[in-house]
């Protein structure tokens, strides 16, 4: 498995990916309100999960409140069958 940044044209494998886990394993109403939020933007870095060249998973790091030596896991999402 190999990990890395999002690509732009990813973004909406990602959306249905999260939004699969969520329905499937979550139970819960979970909304996707912008494109944007799975790729780079100023609060946090999205990540893919890659097997062998396909996404099963994903998940967002940034700054734990601004601090420049620490980090937060804000999502992670993994298909159902990893």
């Amino acid at each position: 498995m190999k990990y890395r940044l999002i690509k732009e044209n990813e973004i909406d494998t990602v959306i249905k990916l999260v939004d699969r886990v969520v329905k499937e394993c979550v139970c819960l109403d979970f909304v996707i309100e912008r494109k944007s939020d799975f790729y780079l933007n100023k609060y946090s870095l999205t990540y893919v999960c890659l097997d062998d060249n396909k996404i099963v998973g994903c998940g967002a790091i940034g700054p734990y409140w601004d601090k420049e030596d620490e980090s937060s896991l804000f999502t992670i999402f993994v298909l159902p069958e990893y």
